[in-house]
């Protein structure tokens, strides 16, 4: 492949300016004294506390549902009923496989 008119410098220079430009910003501030807040309502806040409890909540469910389909396959595992779906296995194998590359 290749890129017409790349000049590794022209990067370089980018970088620099944009750091100039931070320090000049930087300076800007101190002199006049200001500073950025960020203020979250009560709103919000009662937003992300109800957000976080459900997720709890959600994780609990799921842990429960993993612990009875855990408990349901050693059963059948111990009884010699478990059949192990080859189409499923398979699948599952391909899946992770086109994961990776990718």
């Amino acid at each position: 492949m290749k890129i017409d008119g790349f000049q590794p410098h022209n990067i370089y220079a980018s970088f620099s300016k944009e750091g100039k430009e931070e320090k000049s910003a930087q300076t800007s501030a101190e002199q006049t004294g200001s500073t950025d807040r960020v203020e979250i309502s009560a709103e919000a806040a009662d937003l992300g506390e109800a957000a976080r409890l459900s997720q709890k909540i959600t994780d609990a469910s799921n842990e429960t549902d993993r612990t009875e389909r855990l408990a349901e396959i050693k059963k059948q595992v111990q009884g010699g009923t478990y059949r192990v779906s080859a189409d499923k296995v398979a699948g599952s194998m391909l899946g992770r496989r086109i994961d990776r590359q990718v």
